[in-house]
């Protein structure tokens, strides 16, 4: 169909179902609305499900008509198809003009004419136009004038199933013009066309385009029927599509789960999450549980996996040893989504507000929110998650935790470690702490040689070992008794209890150095289920200092309830910062609903603004309280140049025309 003026309406798409539409058909609403010349659309608006439409006489006779066109976004072409709306108008527009169907472009296409508040025997005729002109073989009028029609104000449904084809007016089976001509459907044209000769005025209300899926078997299926196809389970559903899911038939040893790669259908059994941290100044605990001090002062790579890298960034405060850790770093997808200590979120160096949510037209999806303490969440190849990262804010500095998702065992590089369950071999091929940190480095940063491992202790005193020691007893006494037996606490020179020693020294024996590690050893028993998540009630000297106007909670609720979430089904509970109940998050303060703002990929709109959400192919308009009110957009017809190549981004759902995607490098020979 050509078409030069489109206008979208911004409704959310609902599932309706006309008088006779087919058990397990979908239906979509007619939400968009097009015109076959710029100049015959007047005006088009939708509210609570009914089109106010103005058109305009189109200049050049009554042969040159102005198709205006109402159709549906998500359900399917197929042959078979039902079409339902009532129509509305207090004007006889005459002979040449009325409702017609599946008009193929402003001169062809099949039709079934209503003319609206015209009282004749003809006032309902179905057939077909060629080249402007109806073709006298394919067109047949009523028997006699339908009252409904004379009326003003008809429902219109057509559908054609199994090679049979129905035309209803109000209910009624117009059994003289039914099955008279084929109906078929052409590609964007499914829905209603409005044909006139001169300016008109009308209503559609209830209008919705319905069909069955068709699976790439080229079978016909209902909404939540499904069929095999190798590994793939597809499964038809609300929005006429198929939606195809890996299955998997493994059985796995105690312990462990099936995974399935929702991109290859390979499935595997997968260990439990792995567990690494980076804290202090900083000790490291890697996935295989090996404890060890490095003091390199780059970025580094902590871990990766088969689509995403963890980086580690480090910073010095004293031109010596310590360091700390600073920032982490998520790279997918060609960015980098960050958290850093102040509670700050990037997005390739960009600052965004949270919660962040970044789509992708397979599924995947970045999550930067604050649960309690920022985190990043990657979601991708149907791991949920493939990667937890955690930045427990220090002042200057964070506590950098990662869970890992069980298929990156065997497979992940960093300092966290390979994952392959022996804590021996982490630092091989050199065995040498420094060479091989050193050799995680980011290519691009320029940065001294790390330092050889360091006691702050000796700098002290004889005995400040000692006393570092006794302040970081608390671990060892209750309520961290209860876990001593589950997680090692360590001594003196080596694990938790050699880290707090040594960041007591640090701190020329600062008793609030101890906190951090006894955080480090919270955590740890937390993730082997021993809930010491209120251990700061025991510990007079750790309290934790939160932004203001939020107060810490050691049982938080998880999901954090937002201003883009605000009643989300709890999962659990986290320790950290959190606005008082009722209240949510909003750059940095905490705001009531009604203060909320729209908020998408890090931004901030105000009311009235259009956002537009190209992975999901949805248009969006800003309302009061951050509210947005959501309908789908169709990509436009590409129409590519012989040196182009049709190509999608991964966050864009409609594709485009990529010039220069080749280049020969010996184009002579």
């Amino acid at each position: 169909m050509l078409l030069t003026a489109t206008l979208l309406a911004l409704l959310p798409a609902v599932v309706l179902s006309g008088q006779h539409t087919p058990a397990g058909w979908a239906c979509a609403p007619l939400t968009v609305i097009e015109s076959s010349h710029e100049d015959c659309l007047g005006s088009a608006t939708l509210s609570g499900g009914t089109w106010s439409v103005s058109t305009k006489k189109v200049d050049g006779g009554i042969n040159r008509f102005c198709v205006v066109t109402l159709s549906g976004v998500g359900i399917k072409e197929n042959q078979d198809f039902y079409v339902k709306g009532t129509f509305t108008t207090s004007e006889n527009i005459g002979p040449y003009g009325g409702i017609s169907f599946n008009m193929e472009d402003a001169d062809n296409g099949n039709y079934v004419m209503m003319r609206l508040k015209n009282t004749g025997a003809s006032n309902v005729e179905t057939g077909r136009l060629i080249n402007k002109f109806k073709s006298q073989s394919e067109a047949k009028t009523s028997s006699k004038a339908n009252a409904a029609v004379a009326s003003g104000s008809a429902t219109l449904e057509i559908l054609v199933n199994e090679g049979e084809e129905s035309v209803y007016i109000n209910g009624v089976l117009q059994t003289d013009i039914s099955g008279y001509q084929p109906f078929y459907v052409q590609p964007g044209a499914v829905g209603f066309a409005f044909q006139n000769a001169k300016d008109w005025g009308l209503k559609v209300s209830g209008a919705e385009v319905c069909s069955y899926c068709v699976g790439a078997n080229g079978n016909k299926y209902m909404i939540g029927e499904s069929y095999t196809d190798g590994l793939q389970t597809c499964t038809c559903d609300a929005a006429g599509g198929m939606s195809c899911k890996c299955g998997a038939t493994l059985t796995c040893p105690a312990g462990q789960s099936v995974w399935t790669d929702q991109e290859t259908c390979e499935s595997k059994c997968i260990r439990p999450p792995a567990y690494c941290i980076s804290s202090g100044d900083p000790h490291y605990k890697s996935f295989d549980g090996k404890y060890f001090d490095f003091h390199g002062q780059c970025t580094y790579q902590a871990a990766s996996c088969d689509d995403f890298k963890v980086f580690f960034k480090n910073i010095d405060r004293h031109n010596r040893a310590p360091r700390y850790t600073y920032r982490i770093e998520l790279e997918f997808e060609g960015s980098v989504f960050s958290i850093a200590a102040g509670y700050q979120a990037h997005v390739d160096g960009a600052a965004v507000q949270v919660p962040y949510i970044k789509h992708y037209v397979n599924g995947d999806r970045v999550e930067i929110i604050n649960n309690g303490q920022l985190e990043i969440r990657l979601h991708s190849k149907g791991r949920e998650p493939s990667v937890r990262l955690r930045a427990t804010n220090g002042g200057f500095y964070i506590n950098a935790e990662m869970w890992l998702h069980g298929s990156c065992a065997d497979i992940t590089e960093g300092l966290c470690g390979n994952w392959n369950g022996n804590a021996g071999d982490e630092f091989m091929p050199t065995n040498n702490i420094n060479s091989w940190g050193d050799s995680y480095k980011q290519y691009d940063e320029h940065c001294p040689a790390p330092p050889e491992p360091w006691d702050p202790c000796k700098d002290i005193s004889e005995t400040a070992r000692a006393e570092a020691m006794e302040l970081c007893s608390p671990m060892l006494k209750a309520p961290f008794a209860a876990c001593n037996g589950v997680v090692d606490p360590g001594n003196e020179k080596e694990g938790i209890m050699n880290q707090c020693a040594t960041d007591v020294c640090n701190c020329f024996i600062d008793e609030s150095c101890a906190c951090s590690q006894f955080d480090v050893y919270a955590s740890s028993c937390i993730n082997n289920g021993i809930d010491l998540a209120n251990w700061r009630e025991s510990v007079a000297f750790c309290p934790y200092e939160c932004p203001e106007g939020q107060v810490y909670n050691a049982k938080g609720p998880t999901p954090v309830p937002t201003c883009l979430e605000r009643n989300p089904t709890p999962t659990g509970t986290v320790r950290g910062c959190f606005c008082p109940n009722g209240q949510f998050l909003q750059d940095g303060v905490c705001v009531g609903a009604n203060q909320c703002k729209c908020l998408y990929e890090g931004v901030f709109y105000n009311n009235g603004q259009t956002i537009r959400k190209d992975a999901e192919c949805e248009e969006c308009v800003c309302k009061d309280g951050g509210e947005m009110t959501c309908s789908p957009f169709e990509c436009p017809a590409l129409n590519c140049a012989s040196d182009e190549l049709e190509a999608q981004e991964a966050d864009e759902c409609c594709p485009k025309c990529l010039a220069g995607w080749v280049e020969a490098l010996n184009p002579e020979v």
